[in-house]
């Protein structure tokens, strides 16, 4: 998994922010646009924008944190004979 770049968390944990202090997704677009924020690619925001980097990164977390579990398939052994 390629790493974010601090400007990815960054908008990452000021939407989270925005967010939580009670503004939906076209609010938390338009006050990112108001204050001369852009998207990763360097796009004006939209409301999608906005669900979409909240919903990758939620993705993203859970692949992180998935408990790996360990699984054994069927072994075999065979004899090999020198020539």
């Amino acid at each position: 998994m390629s790493p974010l770049s601090e400007y990815q968390d960054f908008l990452y944990r000021k939407i989270t922010e925005l967010r939580a202090s009670g503004l939906g997704y076209k609010r938390v677009s338009r006050w990112m646009n108001k204050n001369g924020y852009k998207t990763p690619r360097g796009h004006e925001f939209k409301h999608n924008h906005v669900f979409s980097i909240l919903k990758k990164r939620r993705i993203r977390e859970e692949r992180i944190n998935k408990p790996y579990e360990l699984t054994y398939g069927e072994w075999y052994v065979r004899e090999v004979k020198d020539v």
